[in-house]
């Protein structure tokens, strides 16, 4: 599958496959959403995080940490993730840092960024 994504807009069909793509509320309430799509967390290939405001990445470090799933976002993204006072202590190789322009793989799917 190929997606291509501008900004914050992305299809719905993304986050049910593979990953949150917001991670608007805390690690119960995205467990409560993954069980009603027959998913666990720990089926998520990873997180793409599009941008770091407290109320996208609440939940984000404990959930993280628990399925030891990836967090996928810009250079400056995951530098604001990492400044988050909520976040708490993030295990090494956790963060994964993605380039404008550069695609990546998650799972079974290639992500352009531009």
């Amino acid at each position: 599958m190929q997606v291509e994504a501008a900004g914050t807009v992305f299809m719905w069909e993304v986050i049910i496959r593979i990953c949150l793509w917001i991670l608007e509320s805390v690690k119960k309430r995205i467990e409560e959403g993954l069980k009603t799509l027959d998913l666990k967390g720990d089926d998520l290939n990873g997180i793409l995080i599009t941008h770091e405001h407290s109320d996208h990445i609440q939940g984000l470090g404990v959930f993280s940490r628990k399925y030891q799933v990836p967090i996928y976002a810009t250079k400056g993204t995951l530098e604001g993730i990492k400044s988050y006072s909520g976040l708490g202590k993030m295990p090494e190789g956790l963060y994964h840092p993605i380039h404008t322009d550069e695609p990546f793989t998650l799972g079974d799917m290639d992500i352009h960024p531009f």
